[in-house]
């Protein structure tokens, strides 16, 4: 080999070394980067929503809840939570407010498609309370509650329900909630925490995120199937 070619190897050599040496620093750096904002234990999102008009649409359908929780305050936390995450843009809850108070009596017989139709929606996000209950023991100061509720995606147009597959309840979700001690407001702060808890179990549904030791929320099925729209 002559000195050139040996000149020209060398060259060869360092130059492959140094590509291999940046492509694996890049994989470092990807692996890390992923492990920071999703962690070793992420959980993959059930569905990913499409990016358009959708109406997150909260109530409970053929329940009586007795405890003073209200369905449009677990509405405006979910909304919220879809907003903080960028999981898909939001229609106005006040806008389904307006169209129930204008609709009357016609407003119990609409379906949630055509609710969704009317509120400009493409998709809709339906969550059907099935309970919501407050334990207090009688004598103490302390309080927690529990929520369960059904989840399901609808398209606006066919009415067709978009997740879960084959489960045309829902998808079932218990979310209790950390207990409130020596409080006089103990039953109000609880339902505020319903709310929020409920919403970002939920919201988690649509999204990757990684589970925290102390996290009190947890998915879980909700006994047997409830009556739905």
């Amino acid at each position: 080999m002559t000195a050139r070619n040996v000149r020209i190897a060398s060259r060869f050599v360092g130059l492959s070394a140094l590509l291999a040496l940046t492509l694996n620093s890049g994989c470092q750096l990807l692996s890390a980067v992923l492990f920071k904002t999703k962690g070793a234990n992420a959980v993959p999102a059930q569905y990913t929503l499409p990016k358009q008009p959708t109406l997150v649409f909260v109530e409970s359908y053929n329940h009586v809840l007795s405890n003073g929780f209200d369905p449009e305050q677990l509405n405006y936390a979910l909304v919220k939570t879809f907003k903080e995450n960028d999981l898909a843009p939001t229609i106005d809850p006040q806008k389904l407010e307006k169209l129930r108070d204008t609709a009357g009596d016609a407003y119990r017989n609409m379906t949630i498609a055509s609710i969704g139709r009317n509120v400009g929606a493409k998709q809709i996000v339906y969550v059907n309370i099935t309970r919501a209950e407050i334990d207090r023991p009688s004598g103490g100061g302390a309080a927690h509650g529990i929520v369960g509720a059904q989840v399901k995606v609808i398209d606006a147009s066919t009415a067709e329900t978009l997740w879960p597959s084959g489960a045309d309840m829902g998808q079932p979700v218990v979310v209790p909630t950390e207990w409130v001690r020596d409080s006089n407001d103990a039953e109000n702060k609880v339902r505020s925490d319903m709310a929020v808890m409920t919403a970002d179990t939920i919201g988690k549904l649509f999204y990757a995120w990684t589970p925290k030791n102390d996290s009190p929320g947890a998915r879980g099925e909700e006994g047997a199937p409830q009556e739905a729209r």
